[in-house]
């Protein structure tokens, strides 16, 4: 590539301590079919090597971009990209991930075709257990699929079960629409959601988008790296953030046109997620400092807002748990929530271990 010509396609990368899958990851990017990108590795204060190691490929290829920078996080972190680059299209990807070969190739030629603000590729999971055990899913889009935002809510359902929503590396983003409505990464939240943030307010604008059913993407969870195994306060609080800018997005696409109780079916969807977090078993809390967690929460603004008699009235025609759930929370039960949680949560995690030995 020119080092006077503007990429098509900057990829950002955010490396933090991941010198053991590092080389993977980048590999992956400088051995796609597409040539005409930027790879911009931001250094976010690693302590184990993988500073030196992003030095190293800026000294054999021309296409990469080393920013070195004091931790900050992901979300600092994909700015710091973000300000950086100058592609005409940017894609993300974990530091311990991999794109498939054609992934930029493929992308890229369905947002020009279509002039597409973001277009959506499918991804697989591939997560290690305890014992060795390997889990391989995936998640794509049943069929190709080109959206506006007038009928985002006829796609709705289809866009969150293909994993449109929850992740941000599994497509590509044209930078001119990003810049012209201000959209970057919520650096408050540290630990999970910032994807589903940045998702809602990018697709409560977007003028067209793309769901591409093809797999490009391999995100995988490797035990002791998951983030989602650990706790932390401010993923109460970024999950309530990731509410509020989800039921944003639905009022904007009018989403009760549609699918008449979508918005108290992810409200309830998020007081379980909550409970999820503090159901943790290195959440440090007692009953009651849980107890008391979920009452700071329901005083929020957005819950007082959201959940109201008249959105508890709508969820009885919900499964009786969702409406058990709704109504201790409604009515500020929240020690009996909290045990009734544990009772539940413990439910799954067993009917789960019997269906992982089934396989």
């Amino acid at each position: 590539m020119d080092q006077n010509i503007m990429p098509k396609i900057s990829v950002i990368m955010p490396v933090y301590n991941s010198k053991q899958f590092l080389r993977m990851a980048v590999d992956s990017v400088l051995n796609q079919t597409f040539e005409d990108f930027e790879l911009i590795l931001v250094d976010d204060g690693s302590k184990d090597g993988s500073g030196a190691v992003c030095d190293e490929y800026a000294q054999i290829d021309v296409r990469v971009k080393v920013i070195h920078q004091e931790n900050g996080g992901i979300c600092s972190a994909r700015n710091t990209g973000m300000k950086a680059a100058v592609g005409e299209y940017l894609a993300f990807i974990d530091n311990d991930d991999e794109y498939l070969p054609n992934l930029l190739e493929e992308n890229y030629t369905l947002a020009k075709e279509h002039d597409a603000d973001v277009v959506k590729y499918g991804y697989r999971v591939e997560e290690t257990f305890t014992g060795g055990f390997v889990d391989n899913r995936q998640q794509v889009a049943k069929q190709f699929t080109v959206i506006t935002l007038e009928s985002l809510a006829k796609h709705y359902i289809e866009c969150r079960n293909s994993g449109a929503f929850n992740m941000i590396w599994n497509g590509l983003y044209k930078q001119a629409f990003l810049k012209e409505k201000k959209l970057v990464f919520n650096e408050q939240c540290k630990l999970g959601y910032e994807d589903w943030i940045f998702n809602s307010l990018l697709y409560s604008q977007i003028s067209k988008m793309i769901l591409n059913p093809s797999v490009e993407y391999v995100h995988y969870q490797r035990e002791g790296f998951s983030t989602s195994k650990k706790y932390n306060d401010n993923q109460l609080y970024a999950c309530v953030l990731a509410s509020e800018a989800e039921q944003d997005m639905l009022d904007a696409i009018e989403i009760e046109k549609v699918v008449p109780l979508q918005k108290e079916e992810n409200l309830i969807a998020n007081i379980v997620e909550i409970l999820v977090r503090l159901d943790n078993p290195n959440c440090p809390y007692s009953v009651k400092e849980k107890a008391e967690k979920l009452l700071q929460i329901r005083e929020e603004k957005f819950y007082q807002t959201r959940l109201t008699e008249e959105t508890l009235e709508k969820l009885q025609s919900f499964s009786r748990t969702k409406y058990t759930v709704a109504k201790l929370f409604y009515y500020k039960k929240m020690t009996r929530l909290v045990y009734l949680s544990k009772i539940y949560f413990f439910y799954l995690s067993k009917k789960k271990r019997r269906m992982q030995k089934s396989k």
